[in-house]
């Protein structure tokens, strides 16, 4: 099994961005949306991971 990662970095103007991998399918979603839940989303990408059914990977950015 692959180890599971989350990557949160905030800046100064306190955005967040927020990047995941070693997730399964879809599974980085609930906790990208965790996060986005905290503010307005700027923009969310995902990787091709994220379509091959691998380790799912994808970042979110939130501000304000």
């Amino acid at each position: 099994m692959a180890q599971k990662l989350v990557t949160v970095t905030i800046a100064e103007n306190g955005e967040l961005e927020v990047e995941t991998s070693g997730f399964q399918g879809k599974g980085c979603k609930a906790v990208t949306e965790a996060f986005a839940s905290m503010g307005k989303v700027k923009s969310e990408n995902t990787k091709p991971e994220f379509y091959s059914g691998g380790g799912a990977t994808g970042t979110v950015s939130t501000g304000s």
